[in-house]
């Protein structure tokens, strides 16, 4: 099926808001795409998490196959949407998923809220951007250990990233009773429940968070925030 034949079963449903969508995309560029293609930025999932923050998860198998934690997508809603940068919050490569998260911000952020699971995005470009830098340390070694650092940043519906620090903390579970464990790291939105529950976590682990709770930044941290985390490090290396 062509996007002409697309355009006409649409039209024939009398759906406004593809059919929009289909007359938009009817340029040189992309009417060469097959209908997989079309509906390849499909919104599979989408609910407020809080006031002004919104969750979704986009059908995008290309830039799930290659994005790494740490990288960002390029939205655009249509053809006379801005393009708005989005940190990648989750993704699911066997789903072919990618799992976004904004807060309204401006125009343009107040018109992603109108759109709901079976809507469009008509870009969805990505992976961009430098993923973040990890570190892979042997569990054996870590085991020897006394005190730890572990930091993770807020993702998708608040909590801790899925595809590679979810897996470590799974291998560390049965491992860390009787150790000190500093917590840190940031959040974007919501109220900083992701670090509550880990600190829940460590706890049920047997282990003991350093000052009794994790250390937490709302987007960039401030400079108490920096002072605390080297005073953080300071008490591990003397443990």
């Amino acid at each position: 099926m062509n996007v002409y034949e697309l355009e006409h079963v649409n039209v024939q449903k009398g759906v406004e808001k593809r059919r929009y969508f289909v007359y938009n995309i009817k340029s040189e560029l992309v009417n060469k795409l097959t209908i997989e293609e079309v509906l390849m930025y499909k919104i599979l999932e989408r609910k407020q998490l809080a006031d002004k923050i919104y969750y979704m998860v986009v059908n995008a198998p290309r830039v799930a196959k290659s994005c790494l934690p740490g990288q960002f997508v390029i939205v655009k809603m249509d053809e006379i949407g801005e393009r708005i940068p989005l940190t990648i919050c989750d993704y699911d490569r066997e789903a072919g998923t990618v799992t976004i998260v904004f807060q309204v911000v401006g125009a343009s952020t107040e018109r992603m809220t109108a759109l709901y699971e079976g809507d469009f995005f008509q870009d969805f470009v990505g992976p961009l951007g430098c993923p973040s830098e990890l570190v892979e340390e042997d569990i054996e070694e870590l085991k020897k250990a006394k005190a730890l650092a572990l930091g993770c940043p807020s993702m998708g519906a608040e909590q801790l990233e899925e595809a590679s620090m979810e897996p470590f903390m799974c291998d560390l579970d049965s491992q860390i009773n009787g150790k000190t464990i500093a917590l840190f790291g940031s959040y974007g939105w919501g109220d900083g429940q992701w670090m509550k529950d880990w600190e829940d976590r460590i706890a049920s682990d047997g282990a003991t968070v350093l000052n009794g709770e994790g250390i937490i930044a709302n987007n960039e941290p401030s400079q108490e925030i920096i002072d605390e985390c080297r005073e953080a490090g300071k008490a591990l290396a003397n443990m």
